[in-house]
C-alpha cells in the first residue's frame, strides 16, 4: 500500500512545518476505532549524534501514514531523544504531536549549537558540499587535546547546557505516568560495562543525559548512586526490551552507523572511524543473529512458539548511500543544512521503504526472509 507524500514544503526546521494540515493526520487518531484499523509497530532507534536528524526524517514518514500507529520505542543517545520526543508528541497530540515534538527538539539543537565553532560546519575548501568536520581546525584541536585531557580536567564544574536545554524541552511527568506508550532508554554502567534499560517511571533529565553521554565529552552521570556512560557503547539500539510487549511482533530498526564500508581504512582517522562503526554495531548484530537462530529452530519445527517464545518480524531500514561519504565527525555537525539534508535523506528513505514494505508489516515473516533484510549481519 503506498503512502501519499506529505513533506513539509518549506524549511524543514521551520517552526510553521510543525502545524500540519487537520486533513494530514487527523487530530483524534488515538481514537480506539482508528487505532484497531492500524498496524502496530515497535522502533529501535540506534545512535549517532547529528546523524540522528535521519532517523526523524524516517520517523516523520511512518508517523504520518494513518495505517502504522508506533506504541513502542527502544533508543540509544540520539536515537533516545527521538524515542522520547516521539512518545511525548502521541501523548500530548497523537501523530501530530510527535512530529511536532520532533521539529522542535531539532530546531532546538540547532540554536542551542549555533555560535559554538567546532560543531557548525565543514572548513574544507575542496568539497564545499562536504558535512565532515575533519578539516575544520576547532574540531581537530578537540582531537588532539582528547589524547592529554578528559572532561575532568577541561569541565570541572560540569557546565553542560544540552542539560539544560533537555530539563526545559521534555515534559518528564508526562512520560513516567503513562502507560500505553513504551519508551525504554540503553546507557552503559561504567563500573560492570553491562547494559541498563530506563522504562518510561524511570524518565528524567540525567537518564536521558546518560544514554548519550560520551566520555571524553562529557563526565559519567550519576543516577542513584551509580554511574553511566553513551548507551551505544552496550546496545545500540537495544531490541530486548520491545519483547516485553507480547502482542506485537513487528520492530522495525532505524540504522545510522554504516555495516560495510567500501574500502580498507589506512589513515589512523579512518581506522578510528571504522573500529568505531564495528564496535556500535556490534550489539545489535548479536541480538539479531539470535532473533534469527530462534526463528530457523522455529521454522525447523525444533522449537514451539509459546508465551515466552514467539517469533519476531524484524524490519530494517537503512541508506547506505547517504552515510557513504560521511566520517564520524560529521555526527558533531549541527549546521542547519546538515541537518535538513539528513532529515530529507531519511524522509525519502522512509517513505520509499513504505511503498514496498507496508504490506509485509504484521505478516508471518520466515527465517529465509529474515536473512535476506538482515544480510548484513547474518553470514552463512
Amino acid at each position: 500500500m503506498k503512502s501519499k507524500d506529505k513533506s513539509p514544503k518549506h524549511g524543514v526546521l521551520d517552526h510553521q512545518n510543525a502545524h500540519l494540515k487537520s486533513n494530514e493526520v487527523n487530530s483524534s487518531d488515538n481514537d480506539n476505532k482508528k487505532k484497531s484499523s492500524s498496524k502496530k509497530v515497535l522502533i529501535a532507534l540506534q545512535g549517532g549524534g547529528s546523524h540522528g536528524a535521519f532517523a526523524w526524517g524516517v520517523l516523520d514518514a511512518l508517523l504520518e501514514h494513518e495505517n502504522i500507529e508506533i506504541v513502542g520505542l527502544s533508543g540509544t543517545s540520539a536515537g533516545a531523544m527521538n524515542a522520547a520526543c516521539v512518545v511525548q508528541g502521541l501523548i500530548q497530540n497523537g501523530k501530530i504531536g510527535a512530529r511536532e515534538t520532533l521539529n522542535k527538539y531539532w530546531h532546538g539543537v540547532v540554536n542551542l549549537c549555533k555560535y559554538t565553532p567546532h560543531l557548525m560546519k565543514s572548513f574544507d575548501a575542496m568539497a564545499p558540499n562536504s558535512f565532515n568536520l575533519d578539516t575544520n581546525p576547532f574540531y581537530m584541536m578537540g582531537r588532539y587535546f582528547e589524547n592529554f585531557f578528559s572532561p575532568y580536567d577541561f569541565n570541572p564544574l560540569d557546565y553542560n547546557p544540552f542539560l539544560d536545554f533537555l530539563k526545559k524541552f521534555f515534559r518528564f511527568d508526562l512520560i513516567r505516568n503513562e502507560n500505553y506508550y513504551k519508551l525504554y532508554l540503553a546507557a552503559t554502567h561504567v563500573k560492570t560495562g553491562k547494559i541498563k534499560i530506563f522504562k518510561n517511571e524511570d524518565f528524567c533529565p540525567t537518564v536521558l543525559m546518560a544514554s548519550g553521554c560520551l566520555p571524553f565529552i562529557f563526565k559519567a552521570v550519576n543516577i542513584n548512586g551509580e554511574d553511566y556512560w553513551d548507551g551505544g557503547y552496550s546496545a545500540n539500539p537495544a531490541i530486548y526490551p520491545l519483547m516485553e510487549n507480547k502482542e506485537i511482533r513487528d520492530i522495525i530498526i532505524i540504522q545510522l552507523t554504516r555495516s560495510r564500508c567500501e574500502e580498507i581504512p589506512k589513515t589512523k582517522p579512518d581506522i578510528h572511524d571504522r573500529l568505531k562503526e564495528i564496535t556500535y554495531n556490534a550489539t545489535l548484530l548479536r541480538e539479531l543473529r539470535a532473533i534469527y537462530f530462534v526463528s530457523k529452530l522455529i521454522d525447523d519445527n525444533k522449537l514451539k512458539e509459546d508465551d515466552d517464545i514467539k517469533r519476531l518480524n524484524i524490519h530494517l531500514i537503512k541508506n547506505e548511500e547517504t552515510f557513504k561519504n560521511l566520517n564520524l565527525s560529521s555526527a558533531l555537525n549541527v549546521d542547519q543544512k546538515f541537518i535538513e539534508h539528513m532529515y530529507k535523506s531519511g524522509y525519502k528513505t522512509g517513505k520509499k521503504w513504505l511503498d514496498e514494505n507496508f504490506d509485509l508489516i504484521n505478516t508471518k515473516q520466515s527465517a529465509t526472509q529474515l536473512k535476506q533484510i538482515l544480510n548484513d549481519f547474518i553470514d552463512g
